[in-house]
């Protein structure tokens, strides 16, 4: 009985033994090491490997090339030759158009076919197209108005790249309503631009340049079209100025002096160490040495003033009172008149105005 009683006692233990396991509780969640990230997980298909951006520099090349082929076959431009002219690094491509300078430089194979930058421009219906050299230049440039043009280069006869024109040679007096219309057919013939742009023409294009005059409405060329600055008519103390002008009084903060151009990665080097020299603020002054223009005409009504020939119907001899005259230089007969300026508010007495042909198409 002794026995029976020990064998279910043993066997009870051994029942009790087999019970289920307890339960292993959750796994813990991952812990991150101190700054790190935590692992995310990866859903669905990887990203795809993004394609290369494309060089825009190469694709200027190839577009510069395209154009040179383009405008050989255009009526007038036939056979024109981009062949590298020697001491000219730079062509100068004008479309009158699309109101757009395209400025090239030579290739490895010695053509004019590299883009260099893009400067916005105004032209009208008067200016001429075709191709031609430029022949002189001028820091300042009495223009038909009468007004006044900075960085004045003659391309052919009276037409002209410069600035847009001023009331008097003073750097404040700017027409600002006319610098608002850059981007437009808005000159009478000369090509206007913002005295960034245009100084970089002045003094980089030695006289002799080939400029290149076309119509392409719907290319603007191979760097596309720049933008435009505007200026509110309303603000008085920053509407006389041309906000791309370096001269340090120039009310217009630094970050308008590059202007709107499209450089090209070279023309952008070049333009930065030019705006970090001691150059880049050697600016022509507000007016002419002595020259103060309210003044100076004040109780002449006829004055004569060298006129460079534009206008053969105009020669006369020089004059007594003009001293060494520039060889075959001609004379235009002025007019004093009255006009109010912006600039000051009131009439302003003296300014010659031309007698029949203008100076120069402004």
């Amino acid at each position: 009985m002794k026995r029976v009683f020990l064998l279910a006692l043993t066997l009870c233990l051994l029942l009790a033994g087999c019970g289920a396991a307890p339960a292993p509780s959750s796994a813990p969640a991952p812990v991150s090491e101190p700054g790190s990230e935590p692992a995310q997980p990866v859903w669905g298909k990887p990203e795809p490997t993004p394609e290369p951006t494309p060089d825009p520099e190469e694709a200027w090349a190839q577009a510069g090339v395209q154009f040179m082929d383009w405008l050989a076959a255009q009526p007038g431009f036939e056979g024109f030759d981009a062949q590298v002219q020697e001491g000219f690094p730079y062509l100068v491509c004008v479309n009158r158009a699309s109101s757009c300078t395209t400025v090239y430089t030579a290739d490895e194979a010695g053509r004019y076919t590299r883009p260099y930058a893009a400067f916005v421009c105004s032209g009208g219906p008067d200016t001429p197209t075709g191709v031609f050299n430029t022949p002189v230049n001028y820091p300042w440039r009495l223009l038909s108005g009468p007004c006044y043009g900075q960085y004045a280069t003659r391309i052919n006869g009276p037409y002209l790249f410069h600035s847009v024109p001023y009331y008097t040679q003073h750097k404040d007096d700017l027409e600002y309503d006319e610098f608002n219309k850059l981007g437009t057919q808005a000159s009478l013939g000369c090509i206007r631009l913002a005295i960034a742009d245009v100084r970089w023409i002045y003094e980089n294009c030695p006289i002799g340049t080939p400029v290149v005059i076309y119509d392409d409405a719907q290319n603007p060329g191979p760097l596309g079209l720049p933008g435009t600055l505007q200026i509110d008519p309303k603000n008085e103390t920053l509407r006389g100025w041309d906000p791309t002008d370096p001269d340090p009084a120039n009310p217009w903060g630094a970050e308008y002096l590059d202007g709107t151009a499209i450089r090209t990665a070279a023309a952008k080097a070049d333009w930065e160490a030019f705006r970090a020299s001691d150059a880049f603020t050697q600016n022509l002054p507000h007016r002419p040495a002595g020259l103060e223009p309210r003044q100076r005409h004040r109780g002449h009504p006829r004055l004569i003033l060298p006129f460079m020939g534009e206008h053969p119907g105009f020669k006369q001899k020089a004059p007594p009172a003009v001293e060494n005259p520039r060889p075959g230089a001609f004379f235009v007969i002025l007019r004093q008149r009255s006009f109010r300026s912006p600039r000051t508010g009131g009439r302003v007495p003296g300014f010659p105005r031309c007698i029949g042909a203008p100076c120069a198409p402004s």
